[in-house]
């Protein structure tokens, strides 16, 4: 009985540890000091921060600011390693993504997750 009570309160507390934590990804992606702040901007000052996706380009990688405003006629910005809005995601525009078309999300890489 002892070591079922020691059992569940360890796993308790292991599940209760692990819940609500943030991801960063073990991918071995470098950013530029220009990336680490921009995300670092973008998880502190966006109460909306979902996401932040890495998206494979010719040799290097794209990365998609997720807030899930595009769902709601917002917008959501798509970053290059300079930190320069290369395109946009949003629900009501006739350009969108333009930047990632043909890229299947098979190759997304979930960078940082709330």
């Amino acid at each position: 009985m002892k070591t079922s009570l020691t059992t569940g309160m360890l796993l308790f507390l292991f599940l209760f540890v692990g819940c609500g934590k943030e991801r960063l990804c073990t991918c071995g992606i470098k950013l530029t000091p220009c990336l680490e702040s921009s995300f670092e901007d973008f998880k502190k000052n966006n109460v909306e921060a979902k996401e932040i996706i890495a998206i494979p380009k010719d040799e290097g990688y794209l990365f998609w600011l997720r807030t899930d405003a595009s769902a709601h006629d917002g917008t959501e910005d798509i970053i290059n390693d300079k930190c320069e809005v290369v395109c946009i995601i949003c629900g009501e525009c006739t350009i969108s993504g333009e930047c990632i078309t043909g890229i299947p999300e098979s190759k997304f890489i979930s960078y940082w997750k709330k």
